[in-house]
């Protein structure tokens, strides 16, 4: 009998790193900043960090650097 239902397999939080996203909070700081990843649906709110001296902002587009499990956030930089 075939399933009712398909199921899928969670993305590891790790595999966005090298994704570009956009800028939706205010600015970014080291402790607060959220940007939003284009993925042809919905599109996913991720939590985002940065040193304020880089001066991110809304709208600015970034690149997911790394990931922190502990802080359950990503490292960003500004690529335009």
């Amino acid at each position: 009998m075939k399933s009712m239902f398909k199921s899928y397999t969670a993305a590891e939080k790790s595999s966005f790193v090298g994704k570009v996203c956009v800028v939706k909070s205010g600015h970014v700081t080291s402790d607060f900043g959220q940007a939003e990843y284009e993925d042809g649906g919905a599109g996913m709110l991720f939590d985002v960090r940065a040193d304020v001296a880089y001066g991110i902002k809304k709208g600015d587009s970034v690149m997911l650097v790394s990931y922190d499990e502990a802080e359950g956030c990503y490292q960003i930089k500004k690529i335009n």
